[in-house]
C-alpha cells in the first residue's frame, strides 16, 4: 500500500523533518461509467438507508473505487470508515438519521434540561457503535493489503454536545450552566477515547499505521480534531470551554492536527498554535468563500507554519494556482490533497512538486 519511501516521508512531515517538497496525495478518481449501482434505484427512501446501512454493498462499491483510482506521488489507497460526522452523539444516547449525503446527528436532541439529565454514557450496544465497529471490521477483513482502512469520524466534544442538546440551547448553557457543561464535555471526552481507541485496534488486526477522513497516513495514532461549534463563540470561551478538551486529546493522541473551519474559526488560531502537541492545521474555507488556494489564505498559511505547525489542505489540479502556493509557503510544512479527472493536470500537479523543494 505505501512503499518504504512514502512511509519515510510521512514520519518526516508529523516529526517536521520533512525535505524534497510537500507531500503530495496525488490521485486520478475512478470512472464510475460502467459501475453496476450496487445500491438499486436512486432517490428513494430505501436507498438512502442502504447507502449508509448496507455495509457489504458498502464495500463492494468501495473496493471498485480502489481497484479504478490511479495514485500517484504520495498518494495511496484509503477508503473512509464514513458514518457521518460525529458518530460518536449516537454512542452515548443520541439519536441519528440518514440523509442523501450525510449522516445527522442532531435532528431529536435529548437534552431537555440539566434538571432532568438523560443517561449520557457509552452505549456498545447502540446501532452507531455496531456500525462503525462492523464496517471498520468489514472493511478490514476485505482490504488484503490493497488499501488502508481509516478511522471513523468521532466528532468534537462541544461539537458532540450540541447535537444531543441542540445548538442554540448550547449556546446559552455556555453562560447560564457553565459548570454543568464543562462536567459533561469531560465526559464525552473520555468515551471519544473509548471508542477511538476500539476502532484503532480493529484497524491495527489488518495493517499498520492508520488513516483518517484525512488521507494522511500515520505510523502512530492521529485524529482530525475539531470544534465547528466555536465558530459561534468568543475567543474567551472558546478558551474556556473549548481548548482544555483539545489540549487533552493532542496529549493522548501521538499526533494531531486540527480542522480549522471556515473564517469565523479564524479568531481561535492563536489559541489552537499556542499547544504544543497540536501537529498541523487543516484549513477549510467554507461554502462562499474563496477556496483553499486563494491567495488571501497566503499569510495565514505561513503563520500557521512559523509557528511549528504543518498546514494541510485539499485542493484540486489547478497547476498555475498550486504553483503560487508551493512559492508563497515552506513545501516542507505542506500536505496537499490534489484529485483530479484529467489524468494529464494530475501528472502536471505531480511533476510541479517535484521541481519547487
Amino acid at each position: 500500500m505505501l512503499t518504504n519511501e512514502q512511509k519515510q516521508r510521512y514520519n518526516a512531515f508529523w516529526n517536521h523533518s520533512l525535505s524534497g517538497g510537500c507531500l503530495m496525495y496525488t490521485y486520478l478518481h475512478a470512472d464510475w461509467s460502467d459501475a453496476e449501482d450496487v445500491f438499486g434505484v436512486a432517490e428513494t427512501p430505501e436507498w438512502v438507508q442502504n447507502r449508509w446501512l448496507d455495509l457489504g454493498a458498502r464495500v463492494k462499491n468501495e473496493t471498485y473505487r480502489i481497484e479504478h483510482e490511479t495514485f500517484y506521488a504520495d498518494g495511496f489507497p484509503t477508503v473512509f470508515v464514513n458514518m457521518g460526522p460525529g458518530s460518536l452523539a449516537a454512542c452515548i444516547g443520541g439519536d441519528f438519521e440518514c440523509a442523501r449525503d450525510t449522516v445527522w446527528f442532531d435532528t431529536n436532541p435529548i437534552i431537555k434540561d440539566f434538571k432532568n439529565l438523560p443517561e449520557i454514557k457509552l452505549n456498545t450496544d447502540s446501532k452507531m457503535w455496531k456500525l462503525c465497529e462492523d464496517y471498520t471490521t468489514k472493511l478490514g477483513e476485505n482490504s488484503n493489503g490493497r488499501y488502508f482502512t481509516s478511522m471513523a469520524d468521532i466528532g468534537g466534544s462541544l461539537d458532540i454536545l450540541a447535537s444531543l442538546r441542540g445548538t442554540n440551547d448550547l449556546l446559552y448553557d455556555l453562560y447560564d450552566t457553565p459548570d454543568e457543561i464543562k462536567e459533561l464535555s469531560g465526559r464525552v471526552a473520555e468515551y471519544w477515547k473509548a471508542k477511538h481507541n476500539h476502532l484503532y485496534n480493529i484497524a491495527q488486526k489488518y495493517q499498520k499505521g492508520m488513516t483518517s477522513w484525512m488521507p494522511v497516513w500515520c505510523e502512530g495514532r492521529y485524529h482530525p480534531l475539531q470544534c465547528d461549534f466555536g465558530a459561534m463563540i468568543s475567543p474567551d470561551m472558546f478558551d474556556e470551554f473549548a481548548m482544555p478538551g483539545i489540549k487533552e486529546q493532542t496529549e493522548f493522541l501521538d499526533y494531531s492536527v486540527f480542522h480549522l473551519d471556515g473564517p469565523n474559526m479564524i479568531p481561535h488560531l492563536d489559541s489552537l498554535l499556542s499547544l504544543p502537541r497540536l501537529d498541523a492545521v487543516q484549513w477549510s474555507a467554507g461554502a462562499g468563500n474563496p477556496d483553499e488556494l486563494d491567495e488571501s489564505y497566503f499569510d495565514m498559511y505561513n503563520k500557521i507554519q512559523r509557528a511549528g505547525k504543518n498546514v494541510v489542505l485539499f485542493a484540486g489540479t489547478d497547476v498555475p494556482r498550486i504553483e503560487k502556493i508551493l512559492k508563497a509557503v515552506n513545501p516542507n510544512q505542506l500536505y496537499i490533497s490534489a484529485g483530479g479527472h484529467d489524468k494529464h493536470e494530475v501528472e502536471a500537479v505531480v511533476e510541479l512538486a517535484k521541481k519547487i523543494v
